[in-house]
């Protein structure tokens, strides 16, 4: 039996994210699953749940994010782009996420730039995320 394995029980998968050079591992159990009444219309319940995933990687970092950092993690575009938002919204009503308050400026594929609201992981979040790992 492996050390992750003595510590998380055999079977018990992780994931890993660098950000900003500070390395999180989130215990996948820990994290919230999406459910039917929270997936929006016209969603796949595969992006759904690996856009919820990586949120909570990028909350465990205590690190401000927005889904430009979820894209690089391996999320891609859904096909109506306010899902982010959605999404964001979900994991903040679950109390994963917070509102930084800031702004950042996107540059799209078209050339336009845009603000997009930038997330962090709330302290209880990150407190119960590393007492699960």
């Amino acid at each position: 039996m492996s050390a992750r394995e003595r510590r998380s029980g055999p079977g018990h998968h992780s994931e890993t994210a660098e950000t900003s050079k500070v390395t999180t591992t989130v215990v996948v159990s820990s994290v919230p699953r999406p459910s039917d009444s929270e997936l929006p219309s016209g969603v796949s319940p595969w992006w759904w749940s690996m856009v919820i995933r990586a949120i909570a990687m990028a909350a465990c970092s205590g690190l401000a994010f927005d889904a430009r950092l979820l894209r690089s993690y391996g999320v891609p575009d859904p096909q109506v782009p306010q899902h982010w938002g959605v999404a964001m919204a979900a994991c903040a009503a679950r109390n994963m996420i917070e509102a930084t308050g800031t702004a950042a400026v996107a540059t799209r594929d078209d050339g336009r730039q845009v603000a997009v609201r930038q997330w962090r992981g709330t302290a209880q979040f990150r407190s119960e995320a590393a007492r699960e790992h």
